[in-house]
């Protein structure tokens, strides 16, 4: 079921005297819910208003990085940072505040499942930017692989005892799995992540996210919603120690930018293994399909 979400869009205006502007990320949250921003990294239609859009980067990422650690706090407890209150109140301050280069315009309220998806959705409409390669094709690839290795290996299948994409609820918290493994319980859940993306950015405030979700079932266990074909079924109970398990495409040796990737990285299974979650290389995935089949035995 949807949610009431309100968004903001974030504008450079290189002159207000002439009061041209150009969006260049949209932010959305709720008061006490989660919170996501999605923001351009390439200036260049931004400068074609004039003035140099460059130097709004500092403000942006700075909200970004509050976004990523208000939705992850324990990462950014171990990054020695502390995360601020994200709610509509502070974002209506920094909006009268801000009367420069960069402005917030009114808010508005939008329906989605989760902020990300609502973030991505409004983006996608709102936001333009030069074409940038976002998506790995290496995910999906590897999302389908580990499909084929239930299949095959533990002979599950989607729409029955293998849920693809399900959501998973905590209080007010939502998230999206790659898959769940279901019978009469909640038996195992996993996600596929590989770190060679062009938008590190991006695949880090998703990690942590990710592991916000997961910390909080460790915590509270939550529901999971079910789908037999396009029907919804009654929602299971997941279990606080339910086994999580990660298949992961650790970033190339040689790759561009691979110091700032191997530290995504690095965090990323340091909070995953304090998360009692599973971290399986992509070459070794079989090991998740195998102990999915041990647990639905």
């Amino acid at each position: 079921m949807a949610s009431t979400y309100m968004y903001w869009l974030l504008r450079y205006v290189p002159n207000a005297v002439r009061g041209e502007a150009v969006n260049v990320g949209v932010l959305v949250g709720r008061d006490g819910g989660d919170w996501s921003l999605r923001r351009v990294h390439s200036y260049a239609r931004a400068n074609r208003l004039g003035g140099d859009a460059r130097r709004i980067e500092p403000w942006l990422a700075a909200l970004e990085r509050e976004v990523r650690d208000w939705m992850s706090p324990e990462l950014a407890v171990f990054r020695g940072d502390r995360p601020e209150g994200l709610s509509s109140s502070r974002i209506h301050r920094m909006q009268l505040r801000l009367n420069n280069s960069i402005q917030i315009a009114e808010p508005a309220i939008v329906q989605g499942e989760t902020a990300i998806e609502t973030a991505d959705f409004l983006y996608d409409f709102l936001v333009q930017e030069e074409p940038k390669a976002h998506r790995s094709t290496t995910r999906r690839r590897l999302v389908g692989q580990l499909r084929e290795q239930y299949e095959q290996l533990a002979e599950l299948h989607v729409g029955g005892t293998l849920q693809a994409k399900p959501l998973a609820r905590v209080g007010r918290q939502r998230g999206r799995f790659d898959f769940a493994v279901v019978d009469d319980e909640v038996n195992q859940l996993s996600q596929v992540w590989t770190f060679d993306l062009a938008d590190m950015d991006r695949l880090e405030q998703e990690i942590h996210a990710w592991s916000y979700l997961v910390t909080r079932l460790r915590n509270d266990g939550g529901e999971l919603g079910l789908k037999r074909g396009q029907s919804a079924l009654a929602p299971l109970r997941i279990a606080e120690d339910v086994a999580i398990a990660t298949v992961v495409q650790p970033p190339t040796p040689n790759g561009v930018h691979r110091a700032e990737r191997q530290e995504v990285y690095l965090a990323a299974q340091e909070a995953w293994n304090d998360l009692a979650v599973e971290v399986v290389q992509s070459t070794e995935m079989d090991r998740v399909a195998r102990e999915a089949l041990a647990l639905t035995a």
